[in-house]
């Protein structure tokens, strides 16, 4: 994991190759009216639990190769392009410390001139498809707009170093968090697609998430940031590990603490 790779791109459906370098390949995705969700449902048995975790963090939807355990183990330090307005924001801010909450990681705002560990781009489409054109990226056509695309680039030890999160500026208040809770979540270590519970920001369905993730979404990422498991685990090593901890954090949602 050495050069920049997709995090992931969302829409209704997954629909043509739009950018193809060695290190990267973007899907490009239908947009489609994005629609409040249901309730999260309550019964979500352990072994879903952990069959879920090993798809997402092991696996990709760009590659049918088994990875290893991805995660950051610094501070992340973020910066809003200036496309991205107050209500861009605020959106940023709130996810930014949910996630904090979820992982332990400190989120704060890149001092000036320093290159960020988190960059968020709102921009109209055109500038950011420009953006990956100059940077060398192979343009293979759009057809329809894209919705939200996340890049994440880390070391050969597991390490994510950077993510950039890309937003055209059409999208409405609710949609960019959405994409913001889709693409950061994923970029921290979570990548895989997996479309077997509605809502979930995993899920292909058309699905705002504002305010917080679905309480399964978030076992996952606690799961993923707890101390036992390594950047650079192989699955065979952490799954273990993996199944105690969502053993525990089940209990304690049981028992009305999390």
């Amino acid at each position: 994991m050495s050069g920049w790779r997709l995090v992931n791109c969302r829409g209704i459906a997954k629909s043509f190759l739009i950018l193809l370098i060695p290190t990267v390949v973007l899907l490009g995705c239908r947009t489609s009216v994005m629609v409040p969700p249901s309730p999260p449902p309550e019964d979500i048995s352990y072994d879903q639990l952990v069959r879920r975790f090993e798809a997402i963090v092991f696996y990709s939807e760009f590659s049918p190769a088994e990875g290893v355990l991805l995660k950051r183990t610094g501070s992340v330090t973020w910066r809003l392009m200036a496309g991205g307005n107050a209500r861009a924001r605020a959106s940023l801010l709130r996810v930014t410390k949910r996630l904090s909450e979820l992982t332990g990681l400190s989120f704060q705002p890149a001092a000036t001139g320093d290159t960020p560990v988190l960059e968020v781009i709102i921009e109209p489409r055109a500038d950011l498809v420009g953006r990956l054109l100059a940077a060398g990226y192979t343009h293979q056509g759009f057809i329809y707009d894209t919705l939200c695309w996340g890049q994440s680039r880390g070391s050969g030890q597991g390490m994510i170093e950077r993510l950039i999160v890309s937003i055209p500026n059409h999208l409405n208040v609710d949609e960019v968090e959405t994409c913001l809770w889709i693409e950061i979540t994923q970029g921290l270590g979570l990548p895989n697609d997996l479309d077997d519970l509605h809502p979930s920001i995993y899920s292909d369905g058309p699905y705002l998430t504002v305010g917080d993730l679905p309480w399964y979404d978030a076992i996952l990422v606690r799961t993923l940031y707890d101390h036992r498991l390594r950047s650079g685990m192989t699955r065979n090593a952490a799954m273990p590990f993996v199944r105690i901890i969502i053993k525990e954090l089940l209990a304690e949602r049981n028992a009305g603490h999390g």
